[in-house]
């Protein structure tokens, strides 16, 4: 994937983002993403899930 083509993805990303719309962010991941922190990085206080989390809940 090459620079532009990586900046569109995420802009368009962002852009589903703010329409606050469902359909359309979860369009834009995989249905197997897997959300991971960076080493080290507490999670907010309020999270009730682990620290890596495929969205299915504890």
């Amino acid at each position: 994937m090459d620079t532009e083509t990586s900046r569109k993805t995420v802009m368009d990303a962002w852009a589903a983002f703010a329409s606050r719309d469902p359909a359309r962010i979860g369009a834009v991941f995989a249905r197997d993403a897997d959300w991971r922190p960076n080493p080290g990085t507490p999670p907010p206080r309020r999270w009730t899930c682990p620290a890596t989390s495929s969205g299915a809940r504890p």
